[in-house]
């Protein structure tokens, strides 16, 4: 998706999903070019996804360790650095992640705590149109007023 902010400035925003399979050096090769060809345009961007590499392995293993130096030499910043999945057979792992070259906006970013899946939701909020905040916020106003009204024998029927 793309997207321009107040200022003009491209924003590319993206997300990746890897099959969890051992070889992970054709998922690499293949996602330095994008992050090459992303690079190469100048443009903010936003790439995140379970991409299903522990980046707490960072010192232990030399795929991880390629694969993270590559993403940072292309000036992309980790946003996540706890543990998204928790099992009772393995030890804790980081293997959702969400890269930026955004630095100049504030950002809020964090890992929920609900157990949907095997994996922690993870979200990050970029506030792209900082002078939107204030001056060109639109009015919208109601005018009619709505009421809700809720019939319990409905309701019971759908338990």
């Amino acid at each position: 998706m793309k997207s321009n902010n107040v200022s003009g400035k491209k924003c590319i925003v993206g997300v990746i999903y890897r099959h969890p399979s051992p070889d992970s050096q054709a998922f690499q090769l293949a996602f330095t070019n994008l992050l090459e060809i992303t690079h190469s345009e100048k443009t903010n961007y936003i790439i995140g996804g379970d991409i299903n590499l522990n980046f707490l392995k960072y010192q232990f293993d030399t795929h991880i360790t390629d694969y993270v130096n590559s993403v940072l030499s292309l000036g992309y910043i980790s946003l996540l650095n706890k543990p998204t999945r928790f099992s009772s057979t393995h030890q804790p792992a980081l293997l959702d992640h969400i890269y930026t070259n955004i630095i100049e906006y504030s950002t809020t970013t964090g890992i929920a705590l609900y157990d949907i899946s095997d994996h922690l939701p993870t979200f990050a909020k970029f506030n792209l149109h900082p002078k939107c905040a204030k001056r060109y916020r639109p009015k919208i106003c109601c005018s009619k007023k709505l009421e809700v009204t809720i019939h319990p024998p409905v309701l019971t029927q759908f338990k």
